[in-house]
């Protein structure tokens, strides 16, 4: 979408169209409850489950750096670097050999987060939402 979005007018519309083209809030907040799902998981589920989880995160992530550019400079940045680093742990995630180490994985996912939490903020701030 970021291809074929209106990117003409102001930076307010045309970070508004963006947003609205590629449902930036609600796939955030689908690779956050990704992350939960991974998190919930690790009690229960065995290695096999864990990393299907992995996988699907990892889809989440890359589609949604498929809609990278954004309009706006630093919201590009912040996306691009807690996508890259949340896919990166998705890889080590699907590599683990224990729950330990999926768990470890998952509490640099949540700090990697942040970036994502970061930009969308930006984004709002931008097009004058909350």
């Amino acid at each position: 979408m970021s291809c074929s979005a209106d990117m003409s007018g102001s930076a307010q519309s045309r970070m508004k169209s963006w947003m609205e083209g590629t449902s930036l809030v609600s796939s955030s907040q689908q690779i956050l409850t990704d992350i939960k799902n991974i998190k919930v998981s690790i009690k229960g589920d065995d290695l096999s489950s864990l990393h299907s989880l992995c996988v699907v995160l990892g889809n989440d992530v890359q589609d949604a750096n498929g809609n990278l550019p954004s309009p706006n400079t630093a919201v590009t940045n912040e996306l691009t670097l807690g996508y890259s680093q949340i896919y990166n742990l998705t890889i080590s995630c699907y590599k683990a050999t224990t729950k330990s180490q999926i768990e470890s994985e998952v509490t640099s996912m949540n700090n990697s987060y942040a970036q994502i939490q970061d930009a969308v903020s930006v984004g709002n701030a931008i097009v004058g939402s909350n």
